[in-house]
């Protein structure tokens, strides 16, 4: 699980946290049962901290980062995003 995300309102602003494990899993102030998932939106832009003793550290940090505005800075923002994406697919089927 990271340690940092980043979130971008009215593109994705949604968290959405699964719990896949055998037991239940504390973020914040919801403790999330094992096979539960609970989804967070966030609107305004910031940085948001979570205690999350699932990350080292016991930390989560969400970014939540404006969209750029049109032209090459969003350009490089989507490459960025996109790249991003690829690099976290997994290796394996998603289950179901």
């Amino acid at each position: 699980m990271p340690t940092e995300v980043r979130l971008t309102p009215g593109v994705q602003d949604v968290l959405l946290l699964r719990n896949r494990d055998r037991v239940a899993h504390v973020f914040g102030p919801v403790q999330l049962p094992p096979g539960q998932e609970f989804r967070l939106p966030f609107e305004q832009a910031g940085n948001y901290a979570f205690a999350c003793p699932a990350v080292p550290g016991g930390e989560l940090t969400v970014h939540v980062v404006p969209l750029p505005d049109p032209g090459w800075e969003r350009l490089r923002w989507r490459l960025a995003a996109l790249v991003n994406g690829l690099r976290t697919l997994p290796l394996v089927a998603p289950e179901g």
